[in-house]
């Protein structure tokens, strides 16, 4: 039996997803119900074993294998001087907002929107222009002619790639239009890659940082919280070329007081970059399992449809013919025991967003709840 594999006791567990859900199975908020890696556990455990828990000072070793996971995984040579720890990723795009905009300015984000941008961004007291997706075919694609328009009117974009909650990994030449737009307007692009370890298999994730048009505008911030389920530790890292959104932005991280670690943050990402490829393989063929299994109920209901599913853990389905989201998303929770997050969330009205990170007798018991409660709902 794998990591993927055990079932644990989540509702008697402190875990925020599962918090009041008393019976009902929670595929919302985007964390994991697997085991960390073996390897990850037991470097935390050794850490732990060690009773002295003072100030940590910087892992040199720490940025090596951030450099050579990304060399490994990804084809991309980073430079290991401009990485920055950082507690988290919301913590550095905090940073990045407060660093590069002034109150009142405009912060562009493309729509629907990861909760955790439409809240950051006003409460550093700055505007969300939101610019909304195109929709051709079933698929999402982005509006470029609306981003031309947004860059003349704002100084940063945050950009989440892969798409959450989209379930999508943007293309090169998304990714290469984006920038020549940023270079253009001069608008600084920061690029949200937490979820980039976590694709379906034979993909192979494209960073920001591809591309050479990233050196003079991009931040990037990533963590292998989302792939190795270490939301807890508080461990990412944030990554600029240019001298000066480095230097600013970490200036910010640290008077935010969230550029320092604690004991164990350098310790899990080392193992995580240096021991995780085994883990990540196997976590990305389960995801891709798990998807098949939740395509399949889908398909028993025309008016639900899936748009995307390349990447994340993160599903996105569309509600056609459905009126009332809100009021089917809750009867789902309350009536059928299966909960999911409303694309309310997300500025968007007709979606729905499933977490299928969850061991396979858990899915198929949220899957059976989640059909029996749909046929009840639409037979009304």
């Amino acid at each position: 039996m794998n990591e993927f594999d055990r079932v644990h006791p989540m509702p008697q567990s402190d875990f925020c997803r599962y918090e009041g859900m008393g019976d009902v199975i929670p595929l919302t908020l985007a964390d994991t119900d697997f085991e960390t890696a073996e390897e990850v556990a037991s470097a935390i455990q050794k850490r732990a074993s060690f009773p002295l828990f003072g100030y940590v000072k910087e892992d040199a070793d720490w940025a090596k294998a951030i450099v050579s996971f990304y060399a490994r995984r990804h084809g991309v040579r980073l430079d290991p001087s401009c990485l920055r720890f950082s507690t988290g990723v919301i913590a550095s795009l905090t940073a990045a907002i407060r660093a590069f905009t002034a109150p009142g300015d405009k912060v562009a984000v493309c729509l629907p929107a990861y909760n955790g941008f439409l809240s950051t961004i006003p409460h550093n007291g700055r505007e969300v222009l939101g610019i909304p997706m195109k929709k051709e075919n079933g698929a999402f694609s982005y509006d470029f002619e609306a981003l031309d328009a947004a860059f003349s009117v704002s100084k940063l974009f945050v950009y989440c790639h892969p798409y959450n909650p989209l379930g999508k990994e943007n293309t090169p030449e998304e990714t290469e239009r984006i920038l020549a737009l940023a270079k253009e307007h001069g608008v600084i692009v920061f690029s949200d890659e937490i979820h980039g370890e976590i694709l379906r298999p034979c993909l192979v994730h494209d960073p920001i940082f591809a591309h050479e048009g990233a050196k003079e505008v991009a931040i990037m911030a990533s963590s292998p919280a989302k792939a190795f389920n270490l939301a807890g530790i508080q461990t990412s890292f944030a990554y600029a070329e240019n001298p000066r959104l480095l230097q600013t932005l970490s200036d910010t991280l640290y008077a935010d007081d969230c550029g320092e670690a604690s004991s164990f943050a350098y310790v899990a990402a080392k193992a995580c970059y240096e021991s995780g490829d085994r883990y990540l393989d196997a976590l990305n063929e389960r995801i891709a399992k798990n998807e098949a299994l939740f395509r399949e109920a889908l398909s028993l209901f025309p008016n639900l449809r899936l748009d995307s599913g390349n990447a994340t853990y993160l599903l996105y389905v569309e509600t056609a013919g459905i009126e009332d989201v809100e009021d089917y998303i809750d009867y789902l929770r309350t009536e059928g025991g299966v909960a999911f997050s409303s694309g309310k969330l997300y500025g968007d009205s007709n979606h729905f967003r499933v977490n299928i990170a969850v061991p396979e007798p858990t899915l198929r018991e949220a899957i059976r709840r989640f059909v029996a409660a749909t046929k009840r709902y639409l037979a009304k």
